[in-house]
């Protein structure tokens, strides 16, 4: 099946939610939410609509919490179907292409595409998965400093800034997000 030309490509986008609806899923009774996400990328699909369905079964609910948190949404008086705030915030969504073939109707047997929201995440965040604790930091640090002071020479090596707990900011445009990590 060729991609229709209008459809999202696969990628991350940055982007804000636009409206928020809730609903319950026919087949399971599942509550969920769907969200319209507007690219603000620049780019042929600048301004697309893209939907979101986020489910509240046991196993997904803290993930959709967390991706309306991301899209702006405070939760006044920890009423979850408040949506203030949906759309106050930038965040990254990670479209996908989902496909199907139906088996009744005027496209029976023909395959469909369509662009959809697969994960909405904090710019600049990484998952939980792949971020590095203290131990680990420590580790890579002693395996690296080798290479720093071979690079620094002769020079005397900087001092500790007096505010050791003070952290590098995280990065702004880059996020793993749910891709696969790169090497």
């Amino acid at each position: 099946m060729s991609e229709p030309r209008e459809t999202v490509a696969e990628n991350s986008y940055l982007a804000r939610a636009k409206s928020g609806q809730w609903g319950v899923s026919p087949k399971k009774g599942t509550n969920f939410v769907r969200v319209a996400f507007c690219i603000e990328d620049e780019g042929p699909f600048r301004g697309r609509l893209v939907n979101w369905d986020g489910y509240f079964t046991d196993e997904t609910k803290k993930r959709t919490t967390e991706s309306l948190s991301h899209a702006g949404c405070i939760f006044p008086d920890d009423n979850i179907t408040d949506l203030t705030g949906l759309g106050d915030k930038v965040c990254q969504i990670v479209v996908e292409h989902e496909r199907w073939t139906p088996t009744e109707g005027d496209k029976a047997g023909e395959e469909q595409c369509r662009a959809r929201v697969a994960w909405v995440n904090a710019i600049g965040s990484l998952r939980d998965d792949v971020l590095m604790d203290d131990t680990k930091k420590k580790s890579f640090a002693a395996s690296m400093k080798g290479l720093l002071v071979n690079m620094r020479g002769n020079r005397p090596a900087p001092a500790a800034s007096p505010n050791k707990s003070r952290q590098a900011p995280p990065a702004e445009q880059y996020d793993a997000g749910n891709e696969d990590i790169p090497f």
